[in-house]
């Protein structure tokens, strides 16, 4: 089915908790969370709405491919000159603060068959900065990612809505004081 995106806010006073233990923070069926079917479900019907909350889970689906793309470091361009004899390059390129929601691989198994998920804790005191850097991404930011105009328009839309959702998500954690568990798998 593939790799997907989850996020779930937790309260402040968790942050210690979910800092240690970032697992028991992520719902016991994310997927079954996002699309709005019973836990543990094998067959059913659904029409997709959101079981939790809008304001306590953020599910990206797919589309945190192309957001972190856009929010990743660029490849750095270094002339060899910016060397350090006891650190390498000096040239490294910094991420946006938005890439600390959204980085992350899965480690694949069984010639990848089967994952083990990324997990990672954004702290309260780090959602305002990534909200910031969030509402600074426009469409323009993803015209790098696809050559033929065709997927651009159609794979684009459905980024920036994701997007949207992204941003609401994380103005609602700044504004309520809360920080999130995200999940890549």
């Amino acid at each position: 089915m593939g790799i997907r995106y989850y996020a779930y806010a937790f309260e402040a006073d968790m942050t210690d908790a979910a800092v240690d233990y970032p697992r028991l923070i992520i719902g016991r069926d994310p997927l079954a969370d996002a699309w709005g079917l019973p836990d543990g479900f094998v067959v059913g019907n659904t029409d997709f709405t959101q079981r939790s909350p809008q304001e306590d889970m953020l599910y990206l689906d797919k589309a945190w491919r192309e957001l972190q793309q856009i929010t990743s470091p660029p490849e750095p361009r270094c002339s060899g000159l910016e060397m350090s004899v006891f650190s390498g390059p000096m040239c490294e390129p910094e991420s946006r603060p938005a890439y600390r929601m959204f980085e992350g691989h899965v480690h694949l198994r069984d010639g990848g068959a089967t994952w083990d998920p990324w997990l990672r804790t954004i702290t309260p005191a780090e959602v305002p900065e990534i909200a910031e850097d969030l509402d600074g991404i426009t469409e323009a930011d993803f015209s790098s990612l696809f050559d033929d105009p065709s997927v651009h328009d159609q794979r684009s839309d459905f980024v920036l809505g994701f997007l949207d959702k992204a941003r609401r998500f994380v103005r609602g954690l700044e504004a309520s004081g809360r920080g999130f568990v995200y999940m890549i798998g």
